[in-house]
């Protein structure tokens, strides 16, 4: 097929996946809203509007027993047919791309829509962007696989899947593009910006058919600037924002990664640990209801974002438990093994902490006032920028979620800060910290480089029989025989002229130690002019070991994938 034939076909398959995606989104909300009504209101209904409060359920305390029952099927989902299935979804989509050739399983599609909706229709702290980002790039996959197409291509309909579930799920065509620009697209160029330009154009189209063409979050006082007139306060004012912001998001990532760790230690029972959990998160929304009258924590937490926006919340203290209980029950919900995304807890986190320091403000500097919806906007786009790194997704959905282009420079500002605070004190996004916690490097929106950013341990042949001399000593591995497969690689560092009657044949070699970039090995290999690239690591006793070989196959392979990546 030649290159204009095959970027035509792939334009075609890039519609269907489109609509998939705007298809997928819509039957995801309604298994959200029939999980939601069951628990919550005991009916058999479909509909469901998550930005206003949720009917009190009848009696409440029946809460505290089915969103725990309804925990164990969520488990039951996830280890019986799909792991991967587990969490907020986008880092196994990442996983997938940089270490599983793009290919994601197609029951992913199934059982991610289906844990996901029983987390967040049951009151779990988690968003619908996740899962619908997952399973859009679980389709793109499985159409790319279907049709035997090039890892590049399979990885540019997984990101056009991607970037179509978000954009359907918001309403946000900009930010759709954007986002899989950011974070999933391997190599820029104008072939593949096409083709996700073309399957977010489509879901638009039809997710606006199906679901209205409002904003998400619309609110008129927004589109009216009341802080033009102060530019210097302004400033200030975003600045300080943004750095409490990122501050905050560190938080929350390390919070989050410390009480998956902790649990997984202390309660080894995957079903126990989430069915307690939840328990503690139902605990947690029925006493807000009890005490305050509503839930306002549970599910994605819309309607009170909602509240935020239209400037209903201001007393201090109770925003601050607002921001203390959401930032609990996502951890639980998460934590514990559920399902679901994060940039809906995100927005409710910026958007509180937004809000209390809108209040702080208008105290500290009278007379100069900025309404505190245009700080909760504010606060959320900063949230969710500096929790994902995707800065110019975070500034670009928040002007589509609230149609308010008068706050951009305020935006960029804020999320700019916060994204570069929440990088002191915790480099890793929270979607990279999951890759990297599994020693896997990963990088952070456009910066990917495929030779940087792959390391020696993931493409060392790791199954070796290792002979002769003292294996231990790696400074001196002369004589040391390695074999795998039929294959001997005897070690020395300055090769004997190998006869005809040898039985094997001498390599020169070098020691690089597994966690190196490849690139590292490369430059060691070349300047010391080995023939083979021996792989260092730890034994469980901590001392130094051979844990794998590289050869110039090897070294091959990869540059024949990168050379993929880049055609």
């Amino acid at each position: 097929m030649s290159v204009s034939h095959r970027s035509f076909f792939l334009f075609v398959i890039a519609i269907f996946i489109g609509l998939f995606a705007a298809l997928g989104a819509y039957v995801f909300r309604l298994m959200i809203g029939f999980v939601h009504n069951v628990i919550f209101s005991q009916r058999l209904d479909l509909l469901y509007d998550a930005n206003q409060h949720s009917a009190i359920a009848s009696p409440i305390w029946l809460l505290l027993i089915l969103i725990p029952l309804a925990s164990l099927l969520v488990v039951w989902l996830i280890r019986s047919f799909a792991p991967e299935a587990k969490g907020h979804g986008v880092p196994e989509v990442l996983d997938a791309i940089h270490y599983k050739n793009g290919v994601i399983r197609p029951v992913v599609v199934a059982v991610k829509a289906a844990a996901s909706a029983i987390s967040i229709g049951s009151g779990g702290s988690v968003g619908r962007e996740g899962p619908i980002i997952q399973m859009g790039a679980a389709f793109g996959s499985t159409i790319g696989a279907w049709f035997k197409l090039s890892y590049n291509d399979r990885v540019i309909l997984l990101s056009a899947g991607a970037g179509a579930g978000i954009a359907a799920t918001f309403n946000t065509p900009l930010g759709g593009v954007v986002f899989a620009i950011e974070l999933f697209l391997l190599n820029i160029n104008r072939r593949a910006l096409l083709i996700l330009a073309t399957s977010v154009t489509s879901a638009i189209f039809l997710s606006r058919l199906l679901l209205g063409q409002t904003p998400s979050f619309n609110i008129p006082a927004l589109q009216t600037p009341d802080y033009a007139g102060t530019p210097v306060y302004t400033l200030l004012a975003f600045s300080v924002l943004g750095i409490c912001i990122g501050i905050f998001a560190a938080v929350f990532i390390k919070s989050l990664y410390f009480t998956e760790d902790i649990l997984e230690r202390k309660m080894h029972n995957p079903y126990f640990r989430h069915f307690t959990a939840m328990f503690a998160v139902a605990l947690i929304i029925v006493g807000l209801q009890k005490y305050f009258g509503h839930y306002y924590v549970q599910g994605v937490g819309y309607a009170s974002i909602m509240g935020m926006l239209r400037g209903t919340f201001t007393v201090p203290l109770f925003l601050l438990l607002l921001l203390l209980s959401k930032l609990a029950v996502t951890c639980l919900t998460l934590g514990s093994g559920g399902s679901g995304g994060i940039f809906s807890p995100s927005l409710f986190m910026g958007g509180s902490l937004g809000t209390l320091f809108g209040i702080l403000f208008d105290s500290l500097v009278p007379g100069y006032s900025i309404s505190l919806p245009v700080f909760a906007l504010v606060g959320m786009a900063a949230m969710f920028g500096a929790t994902t790194g995707a800065y110019l997704t975070a500034i670009i959905m928040l002007l589509e979620m609230t149609y308010d282009p008068n706050i951009i420079l305020p935006l960029i500002l804020a999320v700019c800060l916060a994204i570069v605070t929440r990088k002191v004190l915790c480099p890793a996004s929270i979607y990279s910290m999951k890759l990297v916690l599994r020693g896997k490097s990963l990088p952070e929106g456009l910066t990917y480089n495929p030779v940087d950013n792959r390391l020696v341990s993931d493409i060392m042949n790791r199954n070796l029989t290792v002979t002769g001399g003292d294996p231990a000593s790696l400074a001196d591995l002369n004589g040391i025989e390695l074999r795998s497969g039929g294959r001997t690689w005897q070690l020395h560092n300055k090769p004997p002229i190998a006869g005809a009657q040898d039985a094997v044949r001498y390599h020169s070699y070098c020691v690089v130690d597994e966690a190196s970039p490849i690139s590292q090995a490369l430059r060691v290999k070349s300047r010391s002019g080995a023939q083979v690239i021996v792989v260092s690591g730890r034994s469980a006793a901590g001392g130094a070991v051979i844990c794998g070989i590289i050869t110039s196959e090897s070294l091959a392979s990869e540059y024949e994938r990168i050379n993929e990546i880049l055609s």
